[in-house]
C-alpha cells in the first residue's frame, strides 16, 4: 500500500467514524511528522522513508487484525457522564469522588464505538477538550448526519460550563 497513512484522508479511511473532532485527523498528524501510528500485537510494519523529508510511518500489515480488536484494551473499563456546570479542576474532583478519573479521548471513542454511548452533553476530557458522543444523530445534537464523537475544542479550563466524562476500571 504505497504511501499508507500519509494524509488525513488515509487516516479517515483507516478509522471510520472517528474523524470528527478527533483532532488526530483534523490536525493532519502525518503532515506534522508523526513517526508512528499506534499499533499492537505486531499488527504493523514499518515503511521506510523514500527521502529525507518523508517521515517514517507505520503501515498495517495485510494480515493485521481489524482496528476494533486493537482498540479493545481501551474498553476494559466504564465511561460515564457526570452532569453539571464544572470547571476542569471541578470535573477532576467530581470523577475522583466517584472512584474514577477524567476519561481520555480514547476511552470516550471506545465507549461510543463499542458500547454505543450516546450523550448529547459536552463533557471535559483529560486532555482539556470538551466532547460528546452521538450514536443516533438528531437535530440540535451535533448537527451532522453521521454518528461520531463531536468536539467543542479546548475551552478555557476555568470556565464552568460543562459536565465531565469519567472512566473507572
Amino acid at each position: 500500500m504505497r504511501g499508507a497513512g500519509r494524509t488525513p484522508g488515509h487516516l479517515r479511511a483507516a478509522v471510520p467514524g472517528m474523524d470528527r473532532g478527533a483532532g488526530l485527523v483534523q490536525r493532519g498528524l502525518a503532515a506534522r511528522g508523526i513517526r508512528a501510528l499506534p499499533c499492537a500485537y505486531r499488527a504493523c510494519s514499518v515503511r521506510r522513508p523514500r527521502s529525507a523529508g518523508d517521515p517514517q510511518l507505520w503501515a498495517p500489515r495485510p494480515e493485521a487484525r481489524p482496528l476494533r480488536r486493537l482498540l479493545f484494551h481501551l474498553h476494559a473499563g466504564h465511561v460515564f457522564f457526570v452532569p453539571g456546570r464544572l470547571t476542569l479542576s471541578e470535573a477532576q474532583a467530581a470523577c475522583r469522588r466517584r472512584g474514577a478519573v477524567v476519561a481520555k479521548v480514547g476511552h470516550l471513542y471506545a465507549a461510543w464505538k463499542f458500547s454505543g454511548l450516546d450523550q448529547c452533553d459536552g463533557g471535559w476530557l483529560a486532555d482539556g477538550s470538551v466532547r460528546f458522543p452521538i450514536t443516533t444523530p438528531r437535530p440540535r445534537c451535533g448537527g451532522l448526519p453521521d454518528p461520531g464523537v463531536r468536539s467543542f475544542g479546548f475551552p478555557q479550563p476555568q470556565r464552568a460550563s460543562y459536565g465531565t466524562y469519567c472512566y473507572s476500571e
